[in-house]
């Protein structure tokens, strides 16, 4: 009976530490390679985007791919992502255009990144530029990266108490 508590107490403690060294971020000496790929991933996302070309920019995403939009819609899907952004592009974002600016990239494995990402969105009706922090979680298959989740919240002021 001690050795099984003392080999639960034993697993106890090991599995959080094991958790944690395997998710502190992956050095290698890939990393430095996949990070380019990464950032060509978000250009080229970018391109899309300014061209105002959603299959080009869905064609990024995996085919199960989650997005929470800025004002909390979930869209399931590669296919259903790109016919939203068909319409978008029709319609309100017509003549719209941003910019993607990766701010941080984390390795959890070896073939899953999360990116933190700034996002400059310029409505074609508007003279300012709407701020928004994205994140992005990437999977690796062979050689290729894509987003398999994403979600981007409008960088707004925080409102001051009042009392």
């Amino acid at each position: 009976m001690k050795k099984a508590n003392l080999l639960l107490v034993s697993l106890a403690i090991l599995t959080p530490a094991l958790v944690l060294s395997r998710t502190q971020g992956v050095k290698g000496e890939n990393k430095a390679e996949d990070e380019a790929l990464i950032r060509n991933l978000l250009s080229m996302g970018q391109q899309a985007m300014n061209k105002h070309d959603a299959s080009a920019l869905a064609a990024h995403l995996t085919e199960d791919v989650d997005h929470i939009n800025a004002f909390g819609g979930w869209t399931k899907g590669r296919e259903a992502i790109r016919k939203v952004w068909e319409q978008l592009y029709q319609t309100v974002w017509k003549d719209d255009l941003s910019k993607t600016t990766p701010e941080k990239i984390r390795f959890l494995k070896p073939d899953v990144a999360v990116v933190i990402a700034r996002i400059t969105h310029r409505r074609a009706t508007e003279a300012t530029e709407n701020l928004y922090m994205a994140t992005f979680v990437m999977t690796k298959t062979g050689d290729t990266w894509q987003i398999v989740s994403f979600q981007a919240t409008p960088v707004q002021k925080i409102p001051s108490e009042k009392r």
